[in-house]
Formats: C-alpha cells, structure tokens, sequence
C-alpha cells in the first residue's frame, strides 16, 4: 500500500544476462537466468548487445518472499534454451515442489535472438526446493507455436486449470514501421491449454479463437473474471492489415483499423465486438484493471 518499496536484493551473477520476466508462488520469487547475455564488448564489434549464448548455461532461481540478500536464493542448473514470458508457478500441496509454465524456445546461438525470432513453446518445470534438484523439465505441446501468456490473476502463484496464449500464424510479419526484429511474428488468436495437473491433459488444447481474416493480434490476451466468480472473459484487439501494402506508413487510418473483440473463456466464442476509431499498434502487453481499483486512484 502507498507504493513505497519495501526491499531491494542485487542479485550477484557470471555475467549480466536480459531477464524479461519472473513468477511468484506463495513463498517464492522465481527469476530466470537464461542465456541471454549483454556484453558489452559486442559494441565494439558491432554487434547486437544482447545475444544467445547457450554456452553460459541457464539456471532458476528460487529466493524465498521474506530473504534480505541473495545467499538464500537455491539455484537450479537447466537446459540452456530462452524463456521472456512466464505464465505461472506454484507450490505443490502434495509434495511440496515448485511447478513453472513458461513459453521457452531454443534460438539458433549464431543469430541474434532480439533481431530473429525462434518459435516458443508451453513448457513445465518441476523444482524440489529441499533436496535443491530439477525433478523435470518437458515442452506440454510441441504443435503449437505461443507467445504471450496469460491468466486469471486470481490465481496467480496457485494452480490453475487453464492458460490463453496468443497463437503464431506465421513467421516473418510486416514490420515495416519499427523495423526491429527483422524477422518477427503474426499473431493470429488465441488458444486456451491445459494445466490440469490430474491425468494427462496438461498441454492439450482446450479450445481456440481464430481473429477475422487478415485481423491480427497486437497484444496478449486480456483476461476479465466474470462477476459470477466462475470463468471469464478474453478481451482482444486485433488491427486490419490490407494484403499487398508494401509498408504501413502509407496506409490511412480507414485501411489500418481495429477492432475490441470479447471471447467467452468457456466457449472461446466471440460475444461482443466493436470497432475502434482509430488503429492500435502493435504493442505486445496489456492489463485488466477493475474499475473499483481505477475509481479509488
């Protein structure tokens, strides 16, 4: 409350690496350590900064809620691979483990992972924080290419049934405006995966939204709890993109248009829609907040 920070851990490390995002359970901060390097070397020899570099090898780290310095961080040695986007983590009643779900991907170490893209994938990672072991580490589905993950933030660091993550149609996007990466993605839908820890549907599709044609997704999927308390709502934004324009810069705003479409999270059928006044950029991430927390700021 009131936003005043509480504590600050430098965290010490071989070498700085770009660590994008992090999960929490109820009594862990999880922090991904993964090969991708900034040396700044690389300036000279002008190169990207930041590069894969699997032979730096990858680790998480686990730094229980209440630690005051970095010697209490268990760290946990992984294959190398690239994780930005994690979904969730909890601890596990039954045995007590650290459960992940992350998107990850393994780049190609002789190209720039900023500038060309590698395909991701669902994956699971099992901590046991008392013997300080990996007791496994699995892609959930090896069909689907994924990117931007998302729950309901009710249950964030608990388990949860289901993920959305927005679905990659094709490689090599017109980005033509923002020229970075050179190589990048066309996001269009949603798939909603299992992560039903009974049986062996985690991973599987549980249901999947494809945009209009020639709409496609310029941010990960906003999640809405239903004021029922049971399921919710996926709020998209998809952008009209002519086929044949050769750049965006040259396309008014009648021809570059979006529009808000709202999925029901059961179903994954659309059930409202509407189109905007203006055209929404590409803009990778997004929010839902409840009006109750907007009216009191």
């Amino acid at each position: 409350a009131g936003g005043n920070l509480e504590r600050s851990i430098p965290i010490n490390a071989p070498c700085p690496t770009m660590i994008h995002d992090c999960a929490v359970t109820e009594t862990f901060v999880v922090m991904f350590d993964f090969p991708l390097t900034l040396r700044t070397s690389r300036f000279l020899r002008n190169e990207f900064p930041v590069q894969y570099e699997p032979s730096h090898g990858a680790r998480i780290g686990l730094l229980p809620i209440k630690a005051t310095t970095d010697s209490d961080i268990i760290w946990f040695d992984v294959l190398p691979g690239v994780v930005l986007h994690a979904a969730n983590a909890y601890n596990r009643a039954s045995d007590g483990n650290v459960v992940i779900h992350v998107l990850r991907s393994e780049p190609d170490p002789k190209e720039s992972y900023l500038e060309t893209y590698a395909s991701s994938y669902l994956y699971e990672y099992v901590l046991d924080p008392k013997s300080r072991t990996v007791v496994s580490e699995k892609c959930l589905n090896k069909r689907h290419v994924l990117e931007f993950t998302m729950i309901n933030a009710a249950f964030t660091g608990k388990p949860v049934d289901h993920v959305y993550c927005n679905s990659v149609s094709s490689i090599c996007s017109p980005l033509e405006v923002f020229k970075m990466p050179r190589t990048g993605i066309l996001l269009d839908g949603i798939v909603k995966l299992s992560l039903r820890e009974d049986g062996d549907s985690k991973g599987q599709v549980l249901g999947q939204y494809t945009l209009p044609d020639r709409f496609f997704g310029v941010s990960e999927p906003t999640v809405v709890p239903k004021t029922s308390g049971n399921g919710e709502y996926i709020v998209l934004i998809g952008t009209y993109i002519p086929s044949g324009a050769s750049s965006w810069q040259d396309l008014s705003n009648n021809e570059l248009h979006s529009r808000v479409i709202i999925l029901d999270g059961d179903t994954m059928d659309s059930v409202w829609s509407r189109d905007l006044p203006h055209h929404v950029n590409y803009g990778l991430h997004s929010e839902f907040i409840p009006w109750d927390i907007m009216s009191a700021e």
